[in-house]
């Protein structure tokens, strides 16, 4: 049932769109750059301690910086390197728990057919308000930045091959409703305009699968979604 309840999400995200549509990176000893800098508006991004100590807790917070444009969904969709971390739980974070009414988790291989990679997948699908008996709606302070979205919650991989080096976290697009946001009228559907990587560098838009929507994404001409989010990736230091 709730398999069927997620897909249903899913589809509402790739139908506003009108389309029929190994973690370990390069530069993977170079030290995580810091996550307290103050995001730029408009900014999805995934904050994070600079380091993490093996065999502990680890808890990333993904936050949104808007102030003035409502949201009423996501589906977000993040890679994580199995080895270097293990998924334990995601929660709606500050800005949106005891306020939006669905949220879902669930993670696995990227690619399923090679059971010797380590590269993972989170998605993350929440939706503010819809139908219920009691009309429960969310305040409208819960639709809008600065705040936390969700709050997942890692531990620390103790493996000797991990110490000392970055693992990353970052947003992952394999179709074009992945990381995008639903508007509060529930037609617009808004997805990256611009996507940095955990050293801030900004990447070419849609060549590759961590550099945002690809460009075949927007070839409707009837309700297009809208470039109007910048993504930024993160990395730790396992210690």
């Amino acid at each position: 049932m709730l398999t069927n309840k997620i897909e249903t999400l899913l589809s509402c995200f790739a139908t506003a769109l009108l389309l029929s549509a190994t973690l370990i990176a390069e530069g993977a000893d170079q030290l995580a750059i810091k996550q307290n800098q103050t995001l730029p508006h408009s900014t999805v991004a995934i904050r994070c301690d600079s380091a993490a100590r093996a065999g502990s807790e680890f808890v990333v917070g993904l936050v949104f910086s808007d102030t003035t444009m409502p949201v009423a969904g996501f589906n977000l969709n993040i890679e994580y390197d199995r080895g270097a971390l293990v998924f334990d739980s995601a929660t709606l974070g500050s800005l949106t728990a005891g306020e939006w009414e669905y949220f879902s988790s669930r993670s696995g291989l990227i690619d399923q057919s090679d059971s010797g990679s380590a590269a993972g997948f989170i998605r993350l699908v929440a939706l503010a308000d819809q139908p219920d008996a009691e009309n429960k709606t969310p305040k409208p302070r819960s639709l809008v930045g600065p705040g936390e979205l969700v709050r997942i919650y890692f531990y620390v991989s103790e493996r000797k091959e991990y110490q000392g080096r970055s693992t990353f976290l970052r947003f992952i697009w394999t179709k074009c409703d992945d990381n995008s946001f639903s508007g509060k009228g529930g037609i617009k559907l808004y997805v990256s305009r611009d996507v940095c990587d955990a050293t801030g560098k900004r990447l070419t838009n849609g060549v590759d699968k961590y550099a945002g929507a690809a460009n075949n994404c927007f070839s409707s001409r009837n309700n297009a979604p809208v470039r109007v989010l910048d993504f930024h990736s993160a990395a730790t230091v396992i210690r």
